[in-house]
């Protein structure tokens, strides 16, 4: 009994020669061929190929590529003919809508594909990748790649190697019902052209057949058409059904995610290993003499860990950076270590902002902040006992000090040239009668002194001129005084610790204070980098306030913010953990926390004075002026004692009864 029909399998490379002999025996004896291979080689030319056409597995993927809407991929493939099954799906990537680039890489023979796999990591820095070589192999492949730590859920796979045990079950069963169909009179034998295979091959393309590949249907030529293909998509251990494309409408549509596995897994951490990636600053992150790791997020990080039941490993993030973009387009520091696959997650005072989010995901915050200036507190002035001069500038006193004194002469002046001076008028006759003139130089100083300090003064100015002078004078001692009386009382009552910045826009308005933030983070794009006025988030600059009492924070919060656990875009344990904080905060457990970490009790920092007290530094200096004063009068009190001249003896007897005012022989002051 000769052969009633041929499969050819689905590969064949290195065995051309015998798959064309085959061939063609089976041509010259009409007996059906059928082959599983996707794309046979131009030589065979198998009577039944249920595959679909060769393009339509890249036109599948080209649609699905446009769909997701990624802009750059990799095509990886090994030999020729699988470049050619990729190249309708790079033609159309050229084309709107949704056009993306394609970027080659051809993989050696052999089982190593690590120099491939690191070209595509860090030269190419592309997670899109589309695999077109045998199933086995592409398996392979992924393994290399999580050795290497690309299957995070930052890189995305498309393996284009169809399922072909669906082929091989439609092709049995139309080849058992095309002879089934066919009245066989003979059977086949060898040397000989069997005349019931045409009748066979002619039922194989007759009528619609539900097959476990799809509906299959044919087209004129022979080959396949109206087929669907369809997109399943991996989700832990189970696959789901994603999308369907159409050879009618060259289309991919969505599907209802059907899961094909019986698995009921549920999404845990449970039991999973984690790599953590931190950013060393207190009280978040520090660093033990031993090696360890402590601070706030360690805590917090522990105590997720209990919750959801994972372990993890904690790994310093390698260039130092919270992350920004860089001028290459890439993320730096725990932003792009997430965005590598290098970190599972990212724990560390990352604040959560609108570039980050678009790159990598976040969690609820765990803390809320905002950014504020810390500003190293003034030098106290040294003590001033003279402080009571500042409300007068040295110009005003030494002016005041001159009008005194020309004030004063300018009164003895007149009232020696004025005449009413030197006559009084006799209330009881009405006559003027000659009296001695009262200011004198003495009496003249005296004057103004006592009106200068509003006291009061036995002297009385006779004529208008002087009297005119006087007014003058009083009113220029009102003013002085008054204004004098006001200054010294915001002097004495203002601190002497005084800031010169008392807001960010008292910051960003001046030039003399150099200010900054921390290079490579959220903060650094309020202000320019610099040196002394620092601005950072809240919760650092409370920590360095409690610890330094040289510091002060000035003004408000100039914006609100969140910090947050950073994971890899599309993680799904984004919702376990942020699940996990919300447990805790609702425990007082965050609070607690920062209790912990932030307050320092060995740290005492002196209590500012009160405004209403005075501890007499301001004032000591008129306490100088009044023991200078009385060492003055002393020495007064002597030269008028000895310059005196000395009493007769009948003088000396009524001396002893009558109190006498020592005069000055000099005529001068008389």
């Amino acid at each position: 009994m000769g052969v009633s029909a041929i499969i050819l399998p689905q590969q064949y490379e290195g065995h051309m020669a015998a798959a064309a002999i085959v061939q063609s025996i089976a041509d010259r004896t009409n007996v059906p061929c059928v082959s599983l291979h996707l794309s046979p080689p131009v030589s065979i030319h198998p009577s039944t190929h249920l595959h679909p056409h060769l393009n339509a597995k890249s036109l599948a993927v080209a649609a699905f590529i446009k769909r997701e809407k990624w802009r750059d991929v990799v095509v990886v493939f090994e030999e020729s003919d699988e470049l050619l099954e990729v190249t309708d799906m790079i033609t159309a990537g050229h084309f709107d809508p949704d056009s993306f680039s394609s970027q080659l890489v051809r993989l050696k023979h052999g089982d190593d594909y690590g120099n491939e796999l690191k070209h595509i990591k860090n030269k190419l820095d592309r997670y899109r990748i589309v695999i077109n070589i045998p199933l086995t192999r592409a398996l392979h492949f992924l393994e290399q790649a999580a050795n290497l730590s690309m299957c995070g859920v930052l890189y995305h796979y498309v393996i284009m190697d169809m399922y072909t045990t669906s082929i091989w079950i439609d092709t049995l069963r139309l080849l058992i019902r095309s002879m089934k169909s066919v009245h066989v009179w003979d059977e086949p034998r060898c040397g000989m052209t069997w005349a019931a295979g045409s009748d066979i091959k002619r039922k194989f393309f007759e009528g619609f057949l539900a097959g476990v590949s799809g509906d299959l249907y044919w087209a004129p030529s022979g080959e396949r058409s109206n087929y669907t293909l369809h997109v399943y998509r991996r989700k832990l251990s189970t696959f789901q059904k994603f999308a369907e494309w159409s050879s009618r409408t060259r289309r991919i549509a969505s599907s209802d995610a059907v899961v094909i596995s019986n698995s009921t897994e549920k999404l845990t951490l449970e039991g999973k290993h984690l790599k953590i990636s931190v950013y060393l600053e207190a009280p978040f992150v520090m660093m033990t003499s031993n090696g360890s790791y402590e601070g706030y997020c360690i805590d917090l990080l522990h105590k997720i860990a209990n919750i959801l039941k994972f372990t993890y490993t904690i790994q310093k993030v390698r260039d130092n950076a919270y992350g920004s973009k860089e001028s290459n387009g890439k993320w730096s520091g725990m932003v792009g270590e997430l965005q590598r696959g290098d970190a599972d997650l990212a724990v560390a005072s990352l604040t959560i902002s609108y570039g980050r989010s678009e790159v990598i995901d976040f969690t609820v915050p765990y803390m809320h902040l905002g950014i504020s200036i810390l500003f190293k507190k003034p030098r106290i002035t040294d003590s001033d006992w003279f402080k009571f001069m500042d409300p007068l500038s040295t110009q005003v006193w030494i002016m005041t000090f001159a009008s005194y004194f020309i004030v004063s002469i300018a009164i003895w002046i007149i009232a020696k040239i004025s005449p009413y001076e030197q006559f009084e008028k006799d209330e009881n006759n009405g006559q003027y009668k000659p009296v001695d003139n009262q200011f004198s130089l003495r009496n003249s100083f005296w004057f103004t002194v006592c009106s200068l300090m509003q006291q009061g003064s036995e002297l009385c100015p006779r004529a208008a001129s002087t009297r005119l002078l006087t007014a003058i004078w009083w009113f220029f001692a009102l003013i002085l005084i008054s204004s004098y009386t006001a200054n010294l009382a915001a002097v004495l009552t203002t601190r002497r610790m005084e800031t010169p910045i008392e807001n960010a826009d008292d910051l960003a308005a001046q030039t003399k204070i150099k200010y900054g933030t921390l290079g490579r983070g959220s903060t650094m794009s309020f202000f320019n980098s610099s040196d002394y006025a620092y601005l950072m988030e809240s919760s650092m600059l409370e920590y360095a306030v409690e610890r330094d009492c040289e510091l002060m924070q000035i003004g408000g919060l100039i914006d609100q913010k969140g910090y947050g656990i950073g994971l890899p875009k599309g993680s799904p344990y984004r919702e376990l953990i942020s699940t996990a904080i919300l447990r805790l905060q609702e425990k007082t457990e965050l609070t607690e926390l920062k209790e912990k970490w932030w307050k320092d009790k060995s740290v005492v920092c002196e209590q500012p004075k009160r405004k209403d007290q005075d501890d007499g530094e301001s004032i000591g200096g008129i306490f100088i002026i009044l023991v200078v004063g009385l060492f003055l009068t002393a020495i007064l009190v002597i030269f008028e004692l000895i310059t005196t001249r000395k009493p007769s003896p009948a003088q000396s007897q009524v001396i002893r009864h009558v109190n006498v005012i020592p005069t000055f022989r000099f005529d001068f002051f008389k």
